[in-house]
């Protein structure tokens, strides 16, 4: 996520442009949808510094759902995905999700403390965690960028392991076959 720090939160034009996409006014395909999902990740982005910013003075479960959407912001890429207008539809739904719950615990984030382990926040944000395992992925870890299936398409965005997972190596070993 990368986003001029100077802007400010506009809470109204981000509640509008979530709640147009949310309340089903994705009709035209095309242009249209581009240009919502650019709005819609342009909220994300600034939301994303604010979210990362007042973290480490939240407590408990707040700092618990902070750290989980910034993390999900810090997966989006900046345009939809091509694989189709079903998953480029499902894909703007779920940012528009995205942004109305960063927005709601921006504008709500419970009491506040003093700042803690402020850097936590941002390594925790910017983890690359392996969905086939549930570990982290190291520097120098061999990965990939993945969609996940859903029943409606494959659109959400996460990491593999591509060697060093063991749940991918027991996923491989059960399509190797004893040669007679």
């Amino acid at each position: 996520m990368n986003v001029d720090q100077t802007m400010a939160v506009d809470v109204t034009t981000m509640r509008e442009a979530y709640t147009e996409v949310l309340s089903g006014y994705l009709a035209e395909p095309g242009e249209d949808l581009d240009t919502k999902c650019r709005r819609l990740t342009d909220h994300a982005d600034l939301l994303f510094s604010e979210l990362v910013r007042l973290a480490p003075r939240m407590r408990g479960t707040y700092r618990d759902t902070a750290v989980h959407l910034v993390a999900t912001a810090n997966r989006i890429p900046a345009d939809a995905p091509g694989a189709g207008v079903a998953t480029a539809t499902w894909y703007v739904y779920d940012v528009a999700a995205l942004v109305q719950a960063m927005l709601t615990l921006y504008e709500r984030p419970g009491p506040l403390g003093e700042p803690v382990d402020d850097d936590a926040i941002e390594r925790a944000a910017r983890a690359r965690i392996c969905v086939a395992c549930d570990q982290p992925i190291q520097i120098g870890e061999g990965f990939e960028d993945i969609r996940l299936p859903t029943r409606s398409a494959a659109c959400i965005p996460g990491y593999r392991h591509t060697d060093s997972c063991p749940a991918v190596a027991a996923q491989r070993r059960g399509g190797l076959q004893l040669v007679p």
